[in-house]
């Protein structure tokens, strides 16, 4: 695994703008978690609805990032657009991930208030405690 490169920062730039990311986490950190927290039951049940909530992002954005995405895979992976498309989807989320670990978390952090994001998660592992 390597870090990215300047080229694929820029495509991850052009991704997180694709899918208009920074609302999504603001609205995430906002409203989402907050009525979450508060609502009643299982703390499970609770962070499955995170969860859920985050995948069903993921899914229902895809298709406005398709190219930016195709494009990064094509240079982190040195493969081409064929290739990408023959990938099954195993395959293709696991390119995502080891895209995601070489470096996207620190590009999030200039889209978003991390001191925020701690804040929630350190909310939320209370409630979990508790």
């Amino acid at each position: 695994m390597r870090k990215l490169n300047k080229k694929e920062v820029i495509i991850v730039s052009r991704i997180l703008e694709d899918v208009n990311f920074k609302y999504y986490v603001e609205y995430l950190m906002g409203n989402r978690v907050d009525k979450i927290l508060k609502s009643s039951g299982d703390m499970k049940v609770k962070i499955l609805a995170v969860t859920a909530d985050i995948t069903a992002f993921v899914l229902q954005n895809l298709n406005k990032a398709d190219e930016n995405i195709d494009l990064l895979i094509m240079s982190y992976k040195g493969i081409s657009l064929e290739d990408i498309q023959k990938l099954d989807i195993d395959e293709y989320v696991d390119c995502l991930k080891e895209i995601f670990i070489a470096g996207v978390p620190k590009i999030l952090s200039s889209y978003v208030n991390l001191a925020e994001v701690k804040k929630k998660v350190t909310e939320l592992r209370e409630e979990m405690q508790s």
